[in-house]
């Protein structure tokens, strides 16, 4: 590549945006899913949730890198970065219909719109309106135009990058409507941070050829590791000439594990020093982003053991990096690595694939034995959801994490772990008014769908353990979302005989309050459609959930763990809006004795 013309610089999204960009029809098309997506969106949210919201304190962020070529229509064609380019402009979008929605005043239209679609002259002095980014690729059906102009999707539209785009767009809205609807003025500080304080790097190159050169290069040489590569060298330059192949292949087996689970290795190291080393001062928990780990860990090395024994300390990053693979993806602890661990499963299906947090405690609590290990993650469970419930700050969320962390590695004793135990459900106790407030109100519009399905799994599995004991089948939290699906007791599109059961209503989303939800197997599913609960009662009957069978008449055996179980059920003869509510509040109270006691 020597004599090529290469220009690099550090842009904002806003800058970015100044310009028009296109991918080619020959680039791959887009194939970010939801996890990719809520990744994206929580990465760029949290340091200003961090700063309180407050921009001017807040981070930059460094989203990291595109590489594209200009062409003679003065629209830069993109040879990498496309995934992140289209779902900024998918989040511009979503954030336009937000505001829009909201009727906030002096809300940024015009900014975004002119962030979103513009004019530029070419060569020959004419004007020509044209999007900031097109998608050329045949899968694209001109969606992005349409998410752009209409602010939604049109239905007709159908094909693999349509359904990931779409997916995206409406994902993105929800996150917007459940991080800011508290306060929506907030969201405007949080395009304001989004556009002038969220970095990449543009990388420009004079023709394709060249683009694609470049790009081949970045990937085998793995430039976006550079941080990481300098904790790497300052390890290295301490260990002596004779271990160095051990600890080179160390590290290599290290790189390729964070690879291999696709993470990034600035995180993993981010939590491994919040897990296992005290912070305080400049480089405490809250102030030590990704952006400070090489300057904490080029002041700390001597007092971490890192400088004299840095072939230990790699292998310590080596067994954190496999405990956290198996936390994180395969759902399994150290001590088993055959068998899955059911309570961290439970971890990943609350907190779904983008949540890293919860990983401090668990790599703090992997120094403990199996039993007192179990005991942490199943507690850390329950606090894990009320901080979700609540819409509890990340910053405050972690924050606690780290001094359990920390008290995790000052164990001494059965004595401790009790204390800390306590500790954990002391600080659910005091969050109970707060829970009872979003529990009480709770629709499936405030969290994210895999998380009402969550909920109602877990609900209908406490039941099912008072009533059959603990067997495989009903410990297995999965065996409830993945045999049985979410039914909306009045029906989400209602028949007019629907309609008229109900009756007249005056909360806004009754139909998307928990209370009106349940799960149901699939096969009974199918027979219930829009009906009214007159007819659906007799189909929940059959149901095998206790949760479900009971709605409408109570399981009567005679003096059994059953009969106990169903207890405290309410049953309901006709579905209104004052069932709705009489529901939910019985279902608060289960969720009292699932996440509080």
């Amino acid at each position: 590549m020597s004599g090529t013309s290469i220009e690099s610089t550090s842009s904002s999204i806003n800058g970015l945006f100044n310009n028009f960009y296109k991918v080619p029809a020959y680039q791959r098309e887009y194939v970010w899913k939801t996890p990719h997506v809520e990744q994206f969106l929580i990465d760029v949210y949290i340091p200003l949730e961090n700063a309180d919201f407050d921009s001017k304190k807040a981070e930059e962020y460094f989203i990291g890198s595109i590489v594209v070529c200009p062409t003679k229509s003065k629209v830069f064609e993109v040879i990498d970065g496309q995934q992140r380019l289209t779902t900024i402009v998918i989040l511009l979008s979503a954030l336009r219909s937000y505001f829009k929605n909201k009727n906030l005043s002096k809300a940024p239209n015009s900014s975004i719109k002119n962030l979103l679609k513009n004019t530029y002259t070419d060569d020959d002095g004419e004007e020509i309106n044209q999007y900031r980014l097109i998608l050329q690729y045949l899968d694209s059906n001109e969606i992005l135009e349409c998410i752009v102009d209409k602010g939604k999707v049109d239905e007709t539209m159908n094909s693999g990058a349509v359904a990931n785009i779409k997916a995206a767009f409406e994902y993105t809205e929800k996150f917007l409507n459940q991080k800011f609807s508290p306060n929506p003025d907030n969201c405007k500080r949080f395009f304001g941070y989004l556009i002038n304080k969220v970095k990449i790097v543009k990388i420009s190159t004079e023709d394709v050829s060249s683009a694609l050169m470049l790009f081949e290069t970045i990937n085998q040489r793995g430039i976006g590791l550079n941080p990481f590569d300098l904790i790497k060298n300052r390890l290295f330059m301490h260990e002596n000439q004779s271990s160095f192949k051990e600890i080179t292949d160390s590290w290599r087996t290290l790189s390729n594990t964070l690879y291999e689970m696709k993470e990034n290795p600035l995180r993993f190291m981010r939590y491994y020093i919040i897990s296992h080393h005290k912070l305080e001062g400049e480089y405490g928990v809250r102030q030590l982003s990704e952006a400070k780990i090489f300057k904490w860990f080029d002041k700390n090395s001597d007092e971490i053991g890192a400088k004299e024994f840095p072939k230990e300390y790699v292998a310590k990053l080596n067994r954190a990096a496999e405990s956290y693979r198996a936390f994180l993806k395969k759902d399994k602890d150290h001590f088993n690595p055959d068998k899955e661990n059911h309570y961290i499963k439970n971890l990943r299906l609350l907190g779904g694939s983008a949540a890293r947090q919860h990983l401090i405690v668990l790599l703090a609590a992997s120094r403990l034995d199996f039993e007192d290990f179990n005991r942490v993650a199943q507690e850390l469970e329950k606090c894990m959801f009320i901080s979700l419930l609540i819409k509890e700050k990340s910053q405050t969320i972690e924050f606690n994490y780290y001094q359990w962390a920390q008290k995790i590695r000052a164990l001494d004793g059965e004595n401790s772990l009790t204390n800390l135990l306590s500790e954990m459900a002391a600080d659910r106790q005091k969050k109970i008014n707060l829970f009872s407030t979003f529990f009480l109100e709770l629709t499936t519009n405030d969290i994210q769908k895999f998380r009402v399905k969550y909920i109602l799994a877990k609900l209908s599995q406490h039941l099912e353990l008072a009533a059959y004991g603990s067997e495989e089948k009903y410990i297995n939290l999965s065996n409830y979302i993945d045999s049985y699906e979410i039914e909306h007791i009045f029906p989400k599109n209602p028949s007019k005989e629907a309609m008229k059961e109900f009756g007249e209503f005056e909360v806004e989303e009754i139909v998307e309050r928990i209370g009106n939800l349940l799960l149901i197997e699939k096969s009974l599913n199918s027979y219930l459609g829009n009906q009214e609960y007159s007819r659906k009662r007799k189909t929940y009957c059959e149901s095998k959930l206790l949760l479900t069978s009971n709605l409408f008449q109570r399981t009567k055996i005679g003096k059994t763990m059953i009969d106990d179980a169903v207890s405290g059920l309410e049953q309901f003869k006709t579905w209104n809006e004052q069932s709705v509510i009489k529901r939910q509040e019985m279902l608060y109270e289960l969720a009292k004795e699932v996440w509080l006691n």
